[in-house]
């Protein structure tokens, strides 16, 4: 009986840890001044006030994490390093807080500085006002990042600024990228405008679909892309601008 009872006891236990570790959560705000990880164990992460990771600094985040954002607060990396590689099958998400999120209703991750080191894979980027956006939100010069294999959705802008873009989906969003570098292999479907502003590079092997515009005021090539089922199309090419099939 003694040792049933003991069985029992334990299981309990175990059974509240584990209960505590799936519904924990973590709150974040303010300065990081250290290497830091954000971890799938402590995940969800909840933004409640700006948090910005100081120069030289390196934010880790593990794949499986989600970070929520409470209204109008952004993730600020200055100067900094930011690693947030999902897989195919554990992605990263950032998103808003609320329980009825609106496009806009977080501001942005912020990537304060020219050549820092980022790395997105396989992320998730959900009701900011801009998902990723570089130097100020505007055009970011000798600053190429790469963010591949990753969802832009219900956001005002997904990417703004210079960046390397490569097999990421871009939908419901007033905005798909304004002023973005090479874009390669991606999809733009059901958003206001797919693609504004590229400056003097490639978009090649993409798809825009059932946007209200699928291309405005581009400079650089079009190559081997698919744009169908838009209001209108391509809208406005400079001069620079070079269509190939």
């Amino acid at each position: 009986m003694k040792n049933s009872m003991k069985k029992i006891l334990l299981t309990v236990i175990l059974l509240t840890v584990v209960s505590f570790g799936i519904n924990g959560q973590t709150y974040v705000s303010g300065g990081i001044y250290s290497n830091t990880v954000w971890t799938l164990a402590n995940s969800p992460y909840i933004v409640t006030d700006t948090v910005v990771v100081f120069p030289g600094v390196t934010l880790t985040i593990e794949p499986g994490v989600v970070v929520k954002f409470d209204n109008l607060v952004e993730l600020e990396i200055r100067q900094a390093t930011l690693i947030a590689l999902g897989t195919s099958t554990d992605s990263i998400t950032f998103t808003s807080n609320s329980s009825s999120p609106v496009p806009g209703i977080w501001d942005k991750i912020f990537l304060n500085a020219d050549y820092l080191n980022l790395q997105f894979n396989y992320c998730n980027f959900k009701y900011a006002n801009y998902g990723v956006c570089f130097n100020s939100c505007t055009y970011a010069n000798y600053f190429n990042p790469i963010i591949k294999n990753s969802n832009f959705m219900y956001n005002n802008y997904g990417i703004v600024g210079f960046g390397a873009i490569d097999s990421c989906v871009f939908r419901n969003n007033a905005n798909g990228t304004d002023g973005a570098g090479n874009i390669n292999h991606c999809v733009f479907s059901n958003n206001g405008t797919g693609i504004t502003g590229n400056t003097q590079e490639t978009i090649k092997n993409c798809t825009l679909d059932s946007n209200q515009i699928g291309m405005v005021y581009i400079n650089g090539t079009i190559n081997n892309c698919t744009v169908k089922y838009n209001q209108t199309g391509i809208n406005f090419c400079n001069n620079a601008a070079r269509i190939l099939f």
